[in-house]
């Protein structure tokens, strides 16, 4: 059997097993797109174009010539079609975001049962092609219920007399960026499927990897606003901020929220985000591959698959939540007693869960003192160290002949030295 035989097969196979994937996906687009596409026609015109015509009602009353007329209901018309298509629309969007993380779920959902991780293991297929076939499939099915449902969509608009050659390029378009990002968010779902072996914490770990990392941008943003008092707040979250770059880029779900306000007619602009996007998508579909190479049978019901993931992922998530409970507390008293007493809290019931989760046993809470100890004291650390500015940034003063020319120099030592 050639290779190419054998991909399809386990194509068609993957299909078969995922039937109701298919059927959801391609519900959710039909309701969405065609469907979608009819009731806002109706709408248009029962209120006259009112929201697509300056948010005046537009009436023939006899200062356009019929032509005028015409032209002009068409443009709208064509409004209507490509305000439910174009790139940037909040419910595809939302379409695809769960789709990503439903079918990057049930992609591998049988590498979390011992019987089934048994049996497709003992099938005489090479990892690598197994994992072809199932990781291409998601991808594959998403994208044809999306363009089947956009041809759909096409022949609603053409029967409302809107020329599918006016539409027809933001479709393609929107189609190509969507399910870049789709394929991305996807791919980093089942990173997260392949690190865990228990559906559950599968579903939490690609909520960490979307959320986590634009989370702590937004903590050291909060911090450096709260307690460098040099700096005018506004300049934390401005667009030269590093935190701000880091909350847009740093995770799949914020990037493609980010990248909303792009133009089909302004995409030469983003060549060197595009390019990145799909860097972004190899390097973790190659890690996705690699950890499913190396992903022991065994893992299957346990909440990580591999062992050396689990002190690094606890460590982190502890001191992220611990430091955002302390700056919680600190929020509601500026106190230094209430911020750490937040910070400790955070810590210890952070730790705990995070145990549990790990373990599936509340005996084991405190199975790691010595992690949690440091955990403890690194936090306690790090919040000391903004309130009481040991990185000397409120202190540092510039050189005199740098003082106004020097870039980032802060409006308030400037004051301060007259």
């Amino acid at each position: 059997m050639t290779s190419g035989s054998l991909y399809f097969k386990l194509l068609k196979e993957d299909f078969r097993r995922r039937l109701w994937a298919v059927a959801l996906v391609f519900l959710a687009f039909f309701f969405t797109l065609p469907i979608g596409l009819a009731l806002n026609m109706e709408n248009a015109a029962n209120s006259n174009y009112f929201r697509y015509n300056d948010y005046k009602p537009f009436i023939q009353d006899g200062t356009m010539t019929d032509l005028q007329y015409k032209t002009r209901l068409l443009e709208l018309k064509t409004e209507v079609v490509l305000s439910g298509v174009e790139y940037g629309n909040g419910m595809i969007a939302f379409l695809m975001i769960t789709a990503a993380v439903v079918i990057g779920v049930s992609s591998f959902a049988y590498l979390h049962n011992k019987k089934k991780v048994d049996f497709y293991h003992s099938i005489l297929v090479r990892r690598e092609a197994l994992f072809g076939a199932q990781f291409s499939g998601g991808i594959i099915m998403v994208g044809a219920a999306y363009g089947v449902n956009l041809l759909l969509l096409a022949g609603v608009a053409l029967s409302y007399g809107v020329p599918v050659g006016r539409i027809l390029g933001t479709m393609a378009g929107s189609w190509a960026l969507n399910m870049l990002y789709y394929a991305l968010m996807y791919g980093v779902a089942v990173t997260a499927m392949m690190m865990t072996g228990n559906i559950i914490v599968g579903v939490l770990g690609t909520g960490v990897f979307f959320f986590f990392l634009p989370g702590v941008m937004m903590l050291l943003e909060w911090y450096c606003e709260t307690f460098f008092v040099t700096t005018a707040r506004h300049m934390w979250s401005s667009v030269q901020s590093p935190f701000t770059w880091g909350i847009r880029y740093l995770s799949p779900f914020s990037a493609y929220l980010n990248f909303f306000g792009w133009r089909m007619n302004e995409l030469a602009k983003h060549v060197p985000e595009l390019i990145c996007t799909v860097l972004a998508f190899l390097a973790v579909a190659t890690l996705a591959l690699e950890l499913y190479r190396k992903r022991p049978s065994e893992a299957a019901g346990k909440a990580m698959a591999f062992k050396k993931s689990m002190p690094p992922v606890r460590i982190l998530l502890v001191l992220g939540i611990g430091l955002a409970g302390g700056m919680f507390f600190w929020s509601l008293q500026s106190r230094l007693r209430w911020g750490l007493f937040g910070t400790m809290v955070s810590v210890v019931l952070t730790h705990c869960i995070v145990e549990i989760i790990y373990h599936f046993d509340f005996k084991k809470m405190f199975c790691h003192r010595l992690q949690l100890g440091l955990c403890l004291a690194a936090g306690i650390l790090v919040f000391l160290s903004f309130r009481y500015d040991w990185y000397g940034y409120d202190s540092y003063i510039p050189s005199k002949k740098n003082r106004v020319r020097q870039p980032g120099y802060r409006r308030g030592q400037q004051l301060a030295l007259g």
